[in-house]
């Protein structure tokens, strides 16, 4: 299909559809932003309970207790700000957390989502959230296969422009030389 029939026309005085059109697509285009361009990994992983015996590969096991941080990856143009990650608890597993580094274990584990610490991420890059997730394995989960403890979701997070607009403010204002000589003869 050509390009010009994948957009639709517009008088040169239609501004108001124009606008409106752009903001359309614009808010289509940051809805699928975090599907397309970020990652989520958890990182600093640490059995906590039982202590883990030196020399044997630690596992989530039945009525282990383990902390955690999530680590947002970024790979697009926009930066983002004040992001929300909620962590949701499956198959019995119960949750808590500790905000900043806080290395003591938390009180009480709950079996409902739990909402973390909000934290930006740079365009092409990275962040940890500064909580710990701490995820009690039930003693009756199942074993031997597989099972999800937990998942982590992208609950709200806020679009930062400024370095896009900043990049294209120093490649518009950027500075330009033109040497004009009288050139002779020697």
């Amino acid at each position: 299909m050509p390009p010009n029939e994948l957009l639709p026309s517009f008088e040169p005085t239609d501004i108001e559809k124009i606008a409106t059109y752009f903001f359309q697509i614009f808010g289509a285009a940051l809805n699928v932003y975090p599907v397309k361009n970020t990652r989520l990994e958890k990182v600093q992983a640490q059995q906590v309970v039982p202590p883990p015996v030196s020399g044997t590969t630690p596992g989530f096991n039945q009525g282990d207790v383990w902390k955690l941080h999530v680590k947002l990856t970024n790979t697009g143009p926009l930066g983002m700000k004040a992001v929300r990650l909620i962590v949701t608890p499956s198959n019995g597993v119960r949750l808590a957390r500790t905000a900043g580094n806080v290395n003591t274990p938390p009180g009480s584990y709950v079996q409902t989502a739990l909402t973390l610490t909000l934290f930006d991420v740079l365009p092409n890059g990275s962040a940890t959230c500064p909580d710990w997730v701490w995820v009690q394995v039930p003693p009756n989960a199942p074993t031997g296969a597989p099972i999800e403890l937990y998942r982590v979701t992208i609950d709200d997070w806020d679009a930062d422009l400024s370095s896009m607009l900043v990049a294209a403010a120093k490649a518009s204002a950027s500075p330009h030389l033109v040497d004009t000589e009288t050139v002779g003869t020697a």
